[in-house]
């Protein structure tokens, strides 16, 4: 019995110890990969870095710099998410063996874009002209406003620089909702190749061309296009409800010697109206989405000094869901505040927000994503407010500061009072280039659906 015994107690104690000399093994690769994964991700932003500072047109490079950021993104998504695993304490064997394999990918990945990237591509980058360096150009380089969409931008400065063959050459440009289209587009109109291409850039909306009020301003402005010799027209069809008679009558009177038109809509209907194929605007995947929002939500401050802040982030991440207006309206209230209690929050915030609208469309993310009203709450004993999301984008200039809406959309989320009943116009966001976007909230209701009810600690 006592030789039963012994072997027992000598086969646990074995067991043990090999458990404890496996598990310390694997802490300590862990820990060596990601050192090495920080290291290879430092590389890779360089490089990354250097080529937003330059004037890419080769479109080999362009695809080869995609790849390279590609593997940064998922870098910096696997990186965090194991970081976030070490904090909260979720050291599940079999979950730690699955994210230490997807470390190991994605340094393999990370190392082999590299590799490929500092042969032929840095000497080739190097010969690329800088962009001049403004401080609009270097503020929209620290915001990533440009983020994910170089392909894009060099997909229309070529057809906008390209030489005419018919009075007037169209390209539509498809986007869903939030994902920075008209970022893209006024980023591309601010190119210096693009302001000395053409003479005038006007812009134009639905209501522009469908409203009879608008009608003697819409005429002027036609002539003067019609006038110049090199335009360019960008179109935002909101409702997509311009009829064929109203867009050739439009098109008539602008058409000249050399003009260029854009058109932007949320309809596949309007690749129709274009001379050229249509370009299509995607939503960031999940992995850039999180880069992104890192960085706006981070600013200057280095994510890697706040693991808390960190793993709020990557939840405010989840819940926005690649919303780019979203995003930008809270990294800019995170930015301001580098603090545990106020991100927490800010996450408890949309989340609530979140499962209000869930709760309104029936639990579908198909509606959600669809709908055009959306409830929103700030303090768990205040009014729900029902926004409509017809929101409308005012060029800059366009508006004294006197004409802007007084409560902005900050408000809802920090001040308790900023509210009155009834209907009113609320300044959303106030993009860093060209335009604002205002939005409106015209009514304040206690819905009567019990459905609808907010559960508290939400």
């Amino acid at each position: 019995m006592d030789t039963l015994l012994s072997v027992v107690a000598s086969d646990i104690i074995s067991r043990l110890i090999s458990s404890l000399i496996t598990k310390y093994s694997n802490q300590s690769t862990a820990d060596h990969k990601l050192e090495r994964l920080q290291w290879l991700l430092l590389r890779a932003r360089t490089i990354v870095e250097e080529a937003h500072g330059r004037q890419i047109s080769n479109q080999g490079m362009l695809l080869q710099l995609r790849q390279l950021m590609q593997s940064m993104y998922q870098g910096y998504y696997i990186l965090n998410a194991f970081q976030e695993q070490h904090i909260t304490g979720k050291r599940r064997r079999s979950s730690s063996s699955l994210k230490l394999k997807k470390l190991q990918a994605a340094m393999e990945d990370l190392e082999a874009a590299i590799d490929d990237s500092k042969k032929e591509f840095v000497v080739f980058l190097l010969g690329c002209p800088c962009l001049p360096q403004r401080p609009y150009d270097t503020h929209l380089f620290r915001e990533k406003c440009m983020f994910g969409r170089h392909e894009e931008k060099e997909l229309i400065r070529e057809f906008l620089l390209q030489p005419c063959d018919s009075p007037l050459r169209v390209l539509p440009i498809i986007r869903p909702r939030e994902v920075g289209k008209n970022t893209l587009i006024e980023h591309v109109c601010n190119e210096e190749s693009v302001r000395e291409h053409f003479s005038r850039v006007v812009r134009f909306k639905s209501d522009d061309l469908n409203n009879e009020e608008n009608q003697e301003s819409f005429f002027k402005t036609s002539e003067l296009v019609a006038s110049s010799t090199m335009s360019l027209v960008v179109v935002e069809l909101v409702n997509d409800d311009i009829s064929d008679e109203t867009w050739r009558g439009f098109c008539s009177s602008i058409a000249n010697g050399c003009s260029k038109m854009i058109v932007i809509s949320r309809s596949e209907t309007i690749s129709r109206l274009g001379t050229t194929q249509a370009l299509k605007l995607k939503r960031l995947k999940r992995h850039e989405f999180w880069y992104f929002f890192r960085t706006i939500a981070f600013g200057t401050a280095d994510p890697e000094e706040h693991p808390e802040l960190l793993r709020i982030a990557r939840r405010i991440a989840t819940q926005i869901k690649g919303a780019s207006i979203a995003a930008n309206i809270f990294a800019r209230l995170l930015r301001a505040n580098l603090n545990v209690k106020f991100w927490s929050y800010t996450w408890r915030f949309i989340k609530k927000a979140v499962e209000l609208q869930l709760l309104a469309c029936g639990g579908s993310w198909d509606i959600v994503s669809n709908s055009r009203h959306y409830y929103l709450s700030g303090h768990s004993d205040g009014p729900l407010h029902l926004c409509n999301d017809g929101y409308k984008t005012v060029a800059a200039g366009c508006l004294v500061n006197d004409e802007l809406p007084r409560i902005i959309a900050d408000d809802m989320l920090i001040r308790t009072n900023a509210f009155s009943e009834g209907s009113f116009d609320i300044l959303r966001w106030k993009s860093p280039i060209a335009n604002c976007v205002v939005k409106k909230a015209p009514q304040i209701v206690q819905p009567k659906d019990k459905s609808l009810k907010r559960r508290r600690g939400i």
